[in-house]
């Protein structure tokens, strides 16, 4: 398996952020055979994505109902998203917690600034106590 290098530090510019997008499409296409298939059946081959709005997105279905981590490494952490009594929560697989906080951190910083300027205040459920968040 090829291993994915992005560099979140790198991303401050558009076409920085367009670059990492593509690497990122063009590694999953190579290695998560869910999405390889998805692509197949919507007729998307490799070469003809060269812009980041060419990328296709799964249907957020495909969530609920297939294990899509292209890692054959045990994830980090499990997050299953909330949801109603009729239905099942999205699954994400984390493999590396590290760089899941410095994605989002970058991205945030890339849209609104330095997260220090900011306080956040928000209300959720318990995912502890839903046993949504598994290690």
């Amino acid at each position: 398996m090829r291993k994915l290098l992005l560099d979140f530090d790198k991303i401050n510019l558009d076409f920085a952020f367009e670059k990492q997008a593509l690497k990122l499409f063009k590694y999953q296409y190579e290695e998560n055979k869910i999405y390889r298939s998805y692509c197949d059946l919507i007729k998307i081959k490799k070469k003809d994505v060269t812009k980041v709005d060419e990328i296709p997105f799964l249907p957020v279905n495909f969530f609920k109902t297939h294990n899509l981590n292209s890692s054959k490494k045990k994830p980090d952490i499990k997050f299953v998203s909330s949801r109603t009594t009729s239905q099942n929560g999205s699954t994400h697989f984390i493999n590396d917690v590290d760089i899941y906080i410095r994605s989002f951190e970058k991205g945030f910083e890339y849209f609104y600034g330095d997260i220090e300027d900011y306080v956040i205040l928000a209300l959720l459920p318990n995912y502890i106590e839903q046993k949504n968040l598994a290690t």
